[in-house]
């Protein structure tokens, strides 16, 4: 056992999280659960991807940039991931609506 890891909440430093969701006593200095770190994960990354691409389509409906330079599969894949991100961020209802307007459901 190294000097920086907690294994006990007596042997926790101020500040860190021992009790409860998200604590993070095992060992290994790093967090498994996803409450402990949400800031630099999901909801961050979710709404960078959703707010982007309004951005680009924008910059792009403008001719400021030139999306045909773009490889086809980078941009579905970019759709894709801001569609996950969508989905993420505004619930199955963000699904359901994409499916209706694509007279899918």
């Amino acid at each position: 056992m190294g000097d920086d890891e907690v294994t006990s909440p007596e042997d926790a430093p101020e500040g860190y999280k021992t009790t409860g969701e998200g604590a993070d006593i095992g060992g290994d200095s790093e967090t498994t659960s996803v409450d402990t770190r949400w800031r630099w994960t999901n909801d961050i990354l979710a709404g960078i991807l959703v707010t982007s691409l309004p951005l680009i389509v924008g910059l792009a409906g403008g001719g400021v940039i030139d999306l045909t330079r773009v490889p086809v599969e980078v941009r579905l894949a970019y759709l894709t991931a801001g569609g996950v991100a969508s989905v993420w961020a505004f619930g199955p209802s963000a699904l359901k609506a994409w499916k209706q307007a694509r007279g899918g459901g």
